[in-house]
């Protein structure tokens, strides 16, 4: 498990991939309900772009994932791993896990949670 300097090119090598699990630890860095986070699993990572305000938009069919790092958040990559449990080091905000058995987890530092995701249907 490294940290990675650059989420937007971590994030872009798993395009491709069908998501398996999207796991959200950090739960008040949830801004939205719809579409339920369950609706993503088994969807493919089609698009992956930083938008103006450095926000990661990570297109999975008609879903968007919309991760907005506040600054203070990073990404990495771990390998052949599922959900997260205690006792597995630090609890991520988000785990996501791909069809190949390798994860991103979108971490920061400290306590505060600053990072946020919104999903939305892209049609």
């Amino acid at each position: 498990m490294t940290a990675h300097p650059a989420p937007l090119s971590l994030v872009q090598g798993f395009q491709g991939l069908a998501l398996t699990r999207l796991q959200v630890l950090g739960i008040n860095s949830l801004k939205s309900v719809e579409p339920p986070v369950a609706s993503l699993q088994g969807l493919t990572l089609d698009e992956v772009q930083e938008l103006p305000d450095g926000a990661l938009r990570l297109s999975f069919g008609p879903s968007i994932c919309v991760l907005d790092l506040a600054r203070t958040g990073a990404a990495r990559r771990v390998s052949g791993t599922d959900e997260w449990r205690l006792g597995q080091g630090p609890m991520p905000t988000l785990r996501m896990v791909f069809e190949d058995g390798e994860a991103i987890d979108f971490y920061e530092p400290g306590k505060t949670k600053r990072i946020s995701i919104r999903l939305s249907s892209s049609g």
